[in-house]
C-alpha cells in the first residue's frame, strides 16, 4: 500500500476456491483511491481475470 497526498494504491493478490468444482483460483489486481473530504471521491481498478494458480 502506497499513500502519496489525496491518493492511496494497493496492490492485490486474491486466491479462492471455487465452492461449484473445488478447483483453486488466483487473481491480481491494482486499485487507486483518491480521497476528498475525508471519503473515497475517485477509484479506478485494474483486475485480471480469475484463472489456476501458476
Amino acid at each position: 500500500m502506497i499513500a502519496e497526498d489525496d491518493k492511496v494504491v494497493v496492490r492485490n493478490h486474491w486466491t479462492a476456491t471455487d465452492s461449484q468444482n473445488e478447483k483453486k483460483l488466483e487473481f491480481r489486481g491494482i486499485v487507486i483511491w483518491r480521497i476528498a473530504a475525508r471519503q473515497i471521491a475517485e477509484r479506478w481498478a485494474y483486475l485480471e481475470a480469475p484463472h489456476p494458480p501458476s
